[in-house]
Protein backbone atom coordinates (compact mmCIF):
# COMPACT_ATOMS: atom_id res chain seq x y z
CA UNK A 1 0.00 0.00 0.00
CA UNK A 2 1.62 3.63 -1.26
CA UNK A 3 2.46 5.54 2.14
CA UNK A 4 1.58 8.77 0.25
CA UNK A 5 -1.95 7.56 -0.20
CA UNK A 6 -2.46 6.49 3.20
CA UNK A 7 -1.14 9.47 4.55
CA UNK A 8 -3.22 11.80 2.61
CA UNK A 9 -6.56 9.96 3.20
CA UNK A 10 -6.56 9.99 7.24
CA UNK A 11 -5.69 13.62 6.53
CA UNK A 12 -8.81 14.32 4.29
CA UNK A 13 -10.41 12.40 7.49
CA UNK A 14 -9.52 14.99 9.87
CA UNK A 15 -9.60 17.71 8.33
CA UNK A 16 -13.01 17.23 6.32
CA UNK A 17 -14.87 17.36 9.21
CA UNK A 18 -12.90 20.31 10.90
CA UNK A 19 -13.50 22.27 7.63
CA UNK A 20 -17.24 21.46 7.79
CA UNK A 21 -17.46 22.72 11.73
CA UNK A 22 -15.08 25.93 11.53
CA UNK A 23 -17.83 26.58 8.45
CA UNK A 24 -21.06 26.28 10.49
CA UNK A 25 -18.75 28.30 13.69
CA UNK A 26 -18.58 30.85 11.04
CA UNK A 27 -21.91 31.20 9.98
CA UNK A 28 -23.35 30.89 13.45
CA UNK A 29 -20.87 34.28 14.52
CA UNK A 30 -21.97 36.00 11.63
CA UNK A 31 -25.75 35.51 12.37
CA UNK A 32 -25.09 36.41 15.75
CA UNK A 33 -23.62 39.76 14.69
CA UNK A 34 -26.87 40.46 12.97
CA UNK A 35 -28.91 39.54 16.04
CA UNK A 36 -26.57 42.37 18.23
CA UNK A 37 -27.22 45.04 15.76
CA UNK A 38 -31.42 43.88 15.83
CA UNK A 39 -31.47 43.59 19.74
CA UNK A 40 -29.09 47.47 19.99
CA UNK A 41 -31.82 49.15 17.55
CA UNK A 42 -35.35 47.30 19.22
CA UNK A 43 -35.03 47.66 22.76
CA UNK A 44 -38.81 48.97 22.76
CA UNK A 45 -39.93 45.42 21.62
CA UNK A 46 -37.62 43.27 24.38
CA UNK A 47 -37.75 45.73 27.12
CA UNK A 48 -40.77 48.15 26.54
CA UNK A 49 -41.39 51.33 25.70
CA UNK A 50 -40.77 52.94 29.17
CA UNK A 51 -37.79 51.28 30.34
CA UNK A 52 -36.31 51.35 26.94
CA UNK A 53 -36.13 54.93 26.24
CA UNK A 54 -32.80 55.57 28.41
CA UNK A 55 -31.11 52.73 27.15
CA UNK A 56 -32.08 53.45 23.62
CA UNK A 57 -30.61 57.04 24.39
CA UNK A 58 -27.37 55.30 25.06
CA UNK A 59 -27.42 53.54 21.42
CA UNK A 60 -28.69 56.72 19.77
CA UNK A 61 -26.40 59.70 18.78
CA UNK A 62 -26.38 61.40 21.91
CA UNK A 63 -25.12 58.60 23.94
CA UNK A 64 -26.59 59.95 27.40
CA UNK A 65 -29.72 58.91 29.22
CA UNK A 66 -30.66 62.84 29.10
CA UNK A 67 -30.75 63.13 25.64
CA UNK A 68 -33.03 60.22 25.06
CA UNK A 69 -35.06 61.89 28.05
CA UNK A 70 -34.57 65.62 26.18
CA UNK A 71 -32.47 66.70 28.85
CA UNK A 72 -29.09 67.61 26.83
CA UNK A 73 -30.66 70.82 25.28
CA UNK A 74 -30.60 72.24 28.71
CA UNK A 75 -27.34 70.85 29.57
CA UNK A 76 -25.51 72.12 26.52
CA UNK A 77 -24.85 75.51 28.25
CA UNK A 78 -22.84 74.60 30.76
CA UNK A 79 -20.37 72.37 28.16
CA UNK A 80 -20.19 75.52 26.03
CA UNK A 81 -19.23 77.79 29.04
CA UNK A 82 -16.76 75.91 30.28
CA UNK A 83 -15.21 75.43 27.46
CA UNK A 84 -15.24 79.07 26.61
CA UNK A 85 -13.95 79.74 30.03
CA UNK A 86 -11.03 77.48 29.81
CA UNK A 87 -10.04 79.05 26.90
CA UNK A 88 -10.19 82.37 28.45
CA UNK A 89 -8.67 81.78 31.21
CA UNK A 90 -5.47 80.29 29.29
CA UNK A 91 -5.23 83.07 26.98
CA UNK A 92 -2.75 85.49 28.25
CA UNK A 93 -4.05 88.87 27.48
CA UNK A 94 -0.75 90.62 27.92
CA UNK A 95 1.41 88.95 25.87
CA UNK A 96 -1.30 89.12 23.13
CA UNK A 97 -1.45 92.90 23.15
CA UNK A 98 2.03 92.86 23.44
CA UNK A 99 2.91 91.44 20.02
CA UNK A 100 0.11 94.14 19.00
CA UNK A 101 2.55 96.80 20.31
CA UNK A 102 5.50 95.13 18.71
CA UNK A 103 3.78 95.09 15.42
CA UNK A 104 2.92 99.01 15.88
CA UNK A 105 6.24 99.85 16.88
CA UNK A 106 7.53 98.47 13.74
CA UNK A 107 4.77 100.53 11.42
CA UNK A 108 5.58 103.58 12.86
CA UNK A 109 9.30 102.67 12.11
CA UNK A 110 8.54 102.32 8.53
CA UNK A 111 6.05 105.45 8.75
CA UNK A 112 9.02 107.43 10.07
CA UNK A 113 11.71 106.06 7.22
CA UNK A 114 9.61 108.08 4.44
CA UNK A 115 11.16 110.95 5.03
CA UNK A 116 14.67 109.46 5.10
CA UNK A 117 13.78 107.36 1.43
CA UNK A 118 16.23 107.75 -1.53
CA UNK A 119 12.82 108.80 -3.37
CA UNK A 120 12.10 112.12 -0.66
CA UNK A 121 16.00 113.42 -0.98
CA UNK A 122 15.72 112.70 -4.64
CA UNK A 123 12.88 114.88 -4.50
CA UNK A 124 14.23 117.66 -1.96
CA UNK A 125 17.35 117.75 -4.18
CA UNK A 126 15.33 118.24 -7.22
CA UNK A 127 13.88 121.33 -5.16
CA UNK A 128 17.50 122.49 -3.86
CA UNK A 129 18.81 122.48 -7.19
CA UNK A 130 15.93 124.65 -8.63
CA UNK A 131 16.13 127.42 -6.05
CA UNK A 132 19.50 127.53 -5.56
CA UNK A 133 20.48 126.89 -9.63
CA UNK A 134 23.07 129.85 -9.68
CA UNK A 135 25.96 127.32 -7.64
CA UNK A 136 24.82 124.36 -9.84
CA UNK A 137 25.91 122.91 -13.16
CA UNK A 138 22.15 121.90 -14.54
CA UNK A 139 20.64 125.29 -15.78
CA UNK A 140 22.74 127.46 -18.54
CA UNK A 141 24.07 130.47 -18.03
CA UNK A 142 21.43 132.62 -19.80
CA UNK A 143 18.66 131.04 -17.45
CA UNK A 144 20.61 131.55 -14.02
CA UNK A 145 21.27 135.87 -15.48
CA UNK A 146 17.27 135.79 -15.40
CA UNK A 147 16.89 133.67 -12.80
CA UNK A 148 19.47 134.62 -10.28
CA UNK A 149 18.37 131.90 -7.13
CA UNK A 150 20.78 131.40 -4.56
CA UNK A 151 18.86 130.53 -1.77
CA UNK A 152 19.81 126.61 -0.44
CA UNK A 153 17.00 125.33 1.72
CA UNK A 154 18.72 123.69 4.75
CA UNK A 155 16.07 121.28 6.41
CA UNK A 156 17.64 120.63 9.23
CA UNK A 157 13.92 118.84 10.72
CA UNK A 158 10.33 118.01 9.33
CA UNK A 159 8.56 120.76 10.86
CA UNK A 160 11.03 123.07 8.99
CA UNK A 161 9.04 122.46 6.15
CA UNK A 162 5.93 124.55 7.63
CA UNK A 163 8.65 127.27 7.74
CA UNK A 164 10.67 127.60 5.09
CA UNK A 165 11.06 131.63 6.00
CA UNK A 166 13.00 130.31 8.63
CA UNK A 167 15.09 127.74 6.86
CA UNK A 168 16.09 130.12 4.26
CA UNK A 169 17.95 132.96 6.96
CA UNK A 170 20.07 129.60 7.37
CA UNK A 171 21.61 130.38 3.99
CA UNK A 172 22.15 133.71 4.88
CA UNK A 173 19.20 135.31 3.13
CA UNK A 174 17.63 137.87 4.65
CA UNK A 175 16.25 141.51 3.47
CA UNK A 176 15.31 141.60 0.06
CA UNK A 177 16.01 139.23 -3.12
CA UNK A 178 17.57 141.04 -6.14
CA UNK A 179 14.25 139.95 -8.40
CA UNK A 180 11.24 141.68 -8.37
CA UNK A 181 7.11 139.74 -8.75
CA UNK A 182 5.63 138.93 -11.02
CA UNK A 183 2.46 139.52 -9.15
CA UNK A 184 3.07 143.51 -8.33
CA UNK A 185 6.65 144.13 -9.86
CA UNK A 186 8.08 144.93 -6.32
CA UNK A 187 11.21 143.77 -5.21
CA UNK A 188 10.61 140.54 -3.03
CA UNK A 189 11.23 139.98 0.11
CA UNK A 190 12.51 137.67 2.02
CA UNK A 191 10.73 138.17 5.16
CA UNK A 192 7.90 136.19 6.21
CA UNK A 193 4.11 137.71 5.83
CA UNK A 194 1.71 137.01 8.91
CA UNK A 195 -0.84 135.54 7.04
CA UNK A 196 1.21 133.15 4.69
CA UNK A 197 0.96 129.35 4.27
CA UNK A 198 4.76 127.63 3.77
CA UNK A 199 3.06 127.21 0.06
CA UNK A 200 2.42 130.79 -0.62
CA UNK A 201 5.59 131.71 0.82
CA UNK A 202 7.47 129.53 -1.98
CA UNK A 203 4.80 131.07 -4.47
CA UNK A 204 5.52 134.52 -3.53
CA UNK A 205 9.20 134.43 -3.35
CA UNK A 206 9.83 132.44 -6.92
CA UNK A 207 7.46 134.24 -8.59
CA UNK A 208 9.89 136.11 -10.48
CA UNK A 209 8.64 139.15 -13.29
CA UNK A 210 9.24 138.66 -16.92
CA UNK A 211 12.43 140.13 -18.74
CA UNK A 212 11.36 142.39 -21.47
CA UNK A 213 12.16 142.52 -24.54
CA UNK A 214 10.49 145.26 -26.39
CA UNK A 215 12.13 148.37 -27.98
CA UNK A 216 11.07 151.98 -28.28
CA UNK A 217 10.04 151.48 -32.15
CA UNK A 218 7.00 149.34 -30.95
CA UNK A 219 3.73 150.42 -30.30
CA UNK A 220 2.76 151.56 -26.66
CA UNK A 221 -0.30 148.95 -26.09
CA UNK A 222 2.62 146.60 -27.03
CA UNK A 223 5.36 147.67 -24.79
CA UNK A 224 5.94 145.55 -21.48
CA UNK A 225 3.78 146.47 -18.38
CA UNK A 226 5.32 147.77 -15.28
CA UNK A 227 8.48 150.01 -15.33
CA UNK A 228 7.29 153.06 -17.32
CA UNK A 229 7.22 155.67 -14.87
CA UNK A 230 5.72 158.50 -16.41
CA UNK A 231 4.24 159.54 -19.65
CA UNK A 232 8.12 160.38 -20.65
CA UNK A 233 9.19 157.05 -22.35
CA UNK A 234 12.61 156.22 -21.23
CA UNK A 235 15.44 156.08 -23.97
CA UNK A 236 15.09 152.00 -22.93
CA UNK A 237 12.73 149.81 -21.97
CA UNK A 238 12.57 148.45 -18.29
CA UNK A 239 14.59 144.97 -17.47
CA UNK A 240 11.65 143.72 -15.84
CA UNK A 241 7.64 143.23 -16.94
CA UNK A 242 4.00 141.57 -15.46
CA UNK A 243 2.88 141.78 -18.82
CA UNK A 244 2.57 143.38 -22.81
CA UNK A 245 3.78 142.07 -26.35
CA UNK A 246 7.53 142.20 -25.34
CA UNK A 247 7.38 140.47 -22.05
CA UNK A 248 8.88 136.72 -21.95
CA UNK A 249 8.95 134.50 -19.10
CA UNK A 250 12.04 132.92 -18.85
CA UNK A 251 11.92 131.39 -15.24
CA UNK A 252 8.50 130.14 -15.40
CA UNK A 253 9.18 126.29 -16.01
CA UNK A 254 11.60 126.59 -13.11
CA UNK A 255 8.80 128.48 -10.99
CA UNK A 256 6.36 125.70 -11.77
CA UNK A 257 9.36 123.00 -10.87
CA UNK A 258 9.88 124.47 -7.53
CA UNK A 259 6.21 124.97 -6.85
CA UNK A 260 5.60 121.44 -7.62
CA UNK A 261 8.36 119.81 -5.86
CA UNK A 262 8.04 121.73 -2.73
CA UNK A 263 3.74 120.81 -2.82
CA UNK A 264 5.03 117.33 -3.21
CA UNK A 265 7.74 117.62 -0.24
CA UNK A 266 4.86 119.67 1.75
CA UNK A 267 2.23 116.80 1.41
CA UNK A 268 4.65 113.67 2.47
CA UNK A 269 5.94 115.38 5.17
CA UNK A 270 2.07 115.84 6.51
CA UNK A 271 0.90 112.53 4.75
CA UNK A 272 3.77 111.13 7.60
CA UNK A 273 3.16 112.93 10.51
CA UNK A 274 -0.66 112.22 9.97
CA UNK A 275 0.16 108.69 10.07
CA UNK A 276 2.48 108.59 12.73
CA UNK A 277 0.07 110.77 14.73
CA UNK A 278 -3.10 108.68 13.92
CA UNK A 279 -0.99 105.81 15.60
CA UNK A 280 -0.51 107.36 18.22
CA UNK A 281 2.94 104.76 19.66
CA UNK A 282 4.88 108.59 20.56
CA UNK A 283 4.34 111.99 22.17
CA UNK A 284 1.96 114.10 19.71
CA UNK A 285 4.53 117.27 18.66
CA UNK A 286 3.54 120.45 20.12
CA UNK A 287 2.16 122.06 16.72
CA UNK A 288 0.38 118.97 15.73
CA UNK A 289 -3.04 117.65 17.04
CA UNK A 290 -3.15 113.84 17.21
CA UNK A 291 -5.14 112.05 15.98
CA UNK A 292 -5.20 113.65 12.25
CA UNK A 293 -8.87 115.84 11.29
CA UNK A 294 -9.01 112.98 8.59
CA UNK A 295 -9.19 110.66 11.33
CA UNK A 296 -11.63 113.49 13.50
CA UNK A 297 -13.95 113.83 10.46
CA UNK A 298 -14.60 109.65 10.92
CA UNK A 299 -15.66 110.75 14.23
CA UNK A 300 -12.44 109.14 16.28
CA UNK A 301 -10.74 111.18 19.43
CA UNK A 302 -8.21 109.00 20.03
CA UNK A 303 -4.87 107.62 18.20
CA UNK A 304 -4.93 103.97 17.24
CA UNK A 305 -3.07 102.99 20.63
CA UNK A 306 -4.95 104.51 22.65
CA UNK A 307 -7.76 102.72 21.33
CA UNK A 308 -5.80 99.76 21.87
CA UNK A 309 -5.27 100.28 25.16
CA UNK A 310 -8.94 100.67 26.19
CA UNK A 311 -9.74 97.66 24.24
CA UNK A 312 -6.86 96.04 26.27
CA UNK A 313 -8.39 97.29 29.89
CA UNK A 314 -12.07 96.18 28.86
CA UNK A 315 -10.92 92.47 28.14
CA UNK A 316 -8.70 92.32 31.09
CA UNK A 317 -11.89 93.78 33.13
CA UNK A 318 -14.27 91.24 31.69
CA UNK A 319 -12.28 88.47 31.65
CA UNK A 320 -11.68 88.85 35.19
CA UNK A 321 -15.57 89.32 36.06
CA UNK A 322 -16.19 86.05 34.15
CA UNK A 323 -13.45 84.11 35.83
CA UNK A 324 -14.93 85.72 39.44
CA UNK A 325 -18.93 84.74 38.19
CA UNK A 326 -17.46 80.94 37.11
CA UNK A 327 -16.43 80.25 40.76
CA UNK A 328 -19.14 82.07 43.08
CA UNK A 329 -21.46 80.13 45.05
CA UNK A 330 -25.18 80.37 44.48
CA UNK A 331 -24.29 81.86 41.12
CA UNK A 332 -23.12 80.70 37.53
CA UNK A 333 -20.91 78.13 39.57
CA UNK A 334 -24.27 76.68 41.31
CA UNK A 335 -26.09 75.95 38.16
CA UNK A 336 -22.60 74.39 36.49
CA UNK A 337 -22.17 72.33 39.15
CA UNK A 338 -25.73 70.81 39.37
CA UNK A 339 -25.53 70.42 35.39
CA UNK A 340 -22.76 68.54 35.66
CA UNK A 341 -24.06 66.20 38.16
CA UNK A 342 -26.81 65.71 36.03
CA UNK A 343 -24.85 65.04 33.09
CA UNK A 344 -22.40 62.30 35.39
CA UNK A 345 -25.29 60.43 36.23
CA UNK A 346 -26.97 60.38 33.02
CA UNK A 347 -23.47 59.71 31.24
CA UNK A 348 -23.76 56.01 29.57
CA UNK A 349 -21.06 56.71 26.72
CA UNK A 350 -19.38 53.78 28.39
CA UNK A 351 -21.75 51.17 28.04
CA UNK A 352 -21.47 52.15 24.72
CA UNK A 353 -17.90 51.66 24.58
CA UNK A 354 -17.55 48.33 25.97
CA UNK A 355 -20.24 47.11 23.78
CA UNK A 356 -18.52 48.33 20.60
CA UNK A 357 -14.75 47.01 21.74
CA UNK A 358 -16.89 43.29 22.27
CA UNK A 359 -18.69 43.61 18.95
CA UNK A 360 -15.72 44.29 17.43
CA UNK A 361 -13.78 41.98 19.08
CA UNK A 362 -16.44 39.13 18.15
CA UNK A 363 -17.23 40.05 14.58
CA UNK A 364 -14.52 41.51 12.89
CA UNK A 365 -11.92 39.41 15.01
CA UNK A 366 -12.82 36.40 15.82
CA UNK A 367 -15.63 36.25 13.15
CA UNK A 368 -12.35 36.85 10.82
CA UNK A 369 -10.13 34.21 12.41
CA UNK A 370 -12.48 31.50 11.70
CA UNK A 371 -13.23 32.01 8.70
CA UNK A 372 -9.51 32.11 7.68
CA UNK A 373 -9.18 29.24 9.27
CA UNK A 374 -12.10 27.28 7.95
CA UNK A 375 -10.58 28.39 4.48
CA UNK A 376 -7.27 26.78 5.15
CA UNK A 377 -8.57 23.49 6.13
CA UNK A 378 -10.97 23.32 3.14
CA UNK A 379 -7.90 23.97 1.15
CA UNK A 380 -5.95 21.94 2.87
CA UNK A 381 -8.32 19.02 2.39
CA UNK A 382 -8.77 19.36 -1.37
CA UNK A 383 -5.00 19.65 -2.29
CA UNK A 384 -4.35 16.41 0.20
CA UNK A 385 -7.33 14.61 -1.31
CA UNK A 386 -5.79 15.10 -4.80
CA UNK A 387 -2.12 14.50 -4.16
CA UNK A 388 -4.09 11.11 -2.19
CA UNK A 389 -5.45 10.38 -5.52
CA UNK A 390 -2.55 10.54 -7.64
CA UNK A 391 -0.61 8.63 -5.62
CA UNK A 392 -3.09 6.15 -5.75
CA UNK A 393 -3.22 5.67 -9.09
CA UNK A 394 0.17 5.44 -9.75
CA UNK A 395 0.58 3.17 -7.22
CA UNK A 396 -1.41 0.86 -9.55
CA UNK A 397 0.27 2.11 -12.69
CA UNK A 398 3.16 0.42 -11.56
CA UNK A 399 2.00 -2.52 -9.60
CA UNK A 400 4.26 -1.72 -6.64
CA UNK A 401 7.30 -2.18 -8.25
CA UNK A 402 10.42 -0.02 -6.79
CA UNK A 403 12.71 1.70 -9.34
CA UNK A 404 15.93 -0.95 -8.70
CA UNK A 405 13.08 -3.98 -10.06
CA UNK A 406 12.12 -1.77 -13.01
CA UNK A 407 15.65 -1.16 -13.97
CA UNK A 408 16.56 -4.92 -13.47
CA UNK A 409 13.19 -5.63 -15.54
CA UNK A 410 14.35 -3.87 -18.60
CA UNK A 411 17.63 -4.98 -18.41
CA UNK A 412 16.50 -8.48 -19.02
CA UNK A 413 14.16 -7.32 -21.75
CA UNK A 414 16.84 -5.87 -23.84
CA UNK A 415 19.52 -8.62 -23.14
CA UNK A 416 17.00 -11.28 -24.53
CA UNK A 417 16.79 -8.92 -27.93
CA UNK A 418 12.70 -7.97 -26.94
CA UNK A 419 13.04 -4.34 -27.37
CA UNK A 420 12.16 -3.36 -30.73
CA UNK A 421 14.72 -6.17 -32.57
CA UNK A 422 17.66 -3.97 -32.92
CA UNK A 423 19.33 -3.84 -29.45
CA UNK A 424 20.01 -1.05 -27.56
CA UNK A 425 20.68 2.34 -28.65
CA UNK A 426 24.12 3.50 -27.68
CA UNK A 427 22.67 6.85 -26.93
CA UNK A 428 20.01 5.66 -24.37
CA UNK A 429 20.88 6.09 -20.84
CA UNK A 430 18.47 3.95 -18.75
CA UNK A 431 19.70 5.35 -15.53
CA UNK A 432 18.78 8.80 -16.46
Amino acid sequence: MNVTWLLGSTVCLITFPLAGLTTFLSLLINDSCYMLDFGVNNFELIMGSSAAAPIQACFGENEEISGGLNLSDGLDFRREFEVNMDMIQRTDINSKFLEVDNKFEQVNYLISRITKSYTFHNLLYQFNSSTNLLNGEQYSSSIKSSCPFNIEMLFSDIYDFDQPWKVSRLGGKTGEASWRSLDDYEIISYNHQSTETAEEYISRLFNVAGRCTGGLDIDLPQLCEQGWTSNVMPIMPPEFCTGGGGCVYPCSDIFNSISRNFTNILNTVHLQESMRGDLGVESCPSNFTCPSSNMRDFGRTQTLKEMLNDLKSNLTYSRDALIEARYKEGGVAGMINGSRSIECNSNCNFIVKKYSETKEAWCDDVFGSVVQISGGLWALSVFVWIQACFGYLLTVRLRGKSRKDLVEEVEEEFEEGEVGGGGMDEDFDLYS
